[in-house]
């Protein structure tokens, strides 16, 4: 059976949790809510992307199972759409105006991401090699609707980028339909990728789908 983090570190909780019910010395009981802290410190931290950590951003290492948890029931037949965005030229903005700029700027762009997605989507840090490149997994029933959120979210992006960062901030995103049934999460990962980084040739500050 595959190595299930997230069950682990609820299992371990739910010990840590029972001996401190258990414990009859303020002592022991003292030291094991120490223990529980520090558990849950280290979940964070390996959570969380230590250089992004300010910004919200959390790692890409998904669960399926909680992913697939975040459906809601009545929306049961609502597909799962994997969005990889990379912001235009964003080396400029570290390199003319410095990093901090740049985080500035990392920073708005997920702020108006979150904003424009609902709580069981998902936006996170991706995990790619070609530059600053943020991930949504979203949740829709049609490619259409998908096309239409998606579309919605770059033209967000540029309209308030302004407002939240100081500066016009443009992306371009590929989507892709993501069974969650049938393939891993990085096989569609790769093929929204892909799709956005051919995308970047023909034209940025566009949506792309495969």
């Amino acid at each position: 059976m595959a190595y299930n983090p997230l069950e682990n570190y609820e299992a371990i909780a739910s010990r840590l949790e029972f001996l401190k019910r258990k414990a009859r010395d303020p002592e022991d009981r003292s030291l094991l809510e120490q223990i529980a802290a520090g558990v849950e410190r280290l979940v964070e931290d390996a959570t969380t992307n230590p250089v992004t950590k300010y910004r919200s951003i959390p790692r890409r290492d998904y669960d399926v199972k909680a992913i697939k948890a975040t459906r809601r029931n009545y929306e049961k037949d609502f597909d799962f759409f994997v969005v990889m965005v990379d912001i235009d030229e964003f080396g400029k903005f570290n390199k003319k105006y410095g990093q901090h700029v740049g985080d500035q700027v990392l920073k708005a762009a997920t702020e108006i991401l979150e904003e424009g997605t609902r709580g069981y989507d998902i936006v996170s840090k991706g995990y790619h090699l070609h530059g600053e490149e943020l991930q949504v997994i979203l949740q829709a029933p049609s490619q259409e609707i998908a096309a239409l959120v998606v579309e919605r979210l770059r033209q967000d992006l540029e309209r308030k980028s302004v407002e939240k960062a100081g500066y016009k901030v443009t992306a371009t995103f590929g989507f892709t339909r993501w069974d969650v049934e049938k393939e891993e999460f990085e096989a569609a990962q790769r093929r929204a990728d892909q799709r956005m980084q051919e995308g970047k040739q023909e034209q940025r500050n566009r949506t792309y789908y495969i």
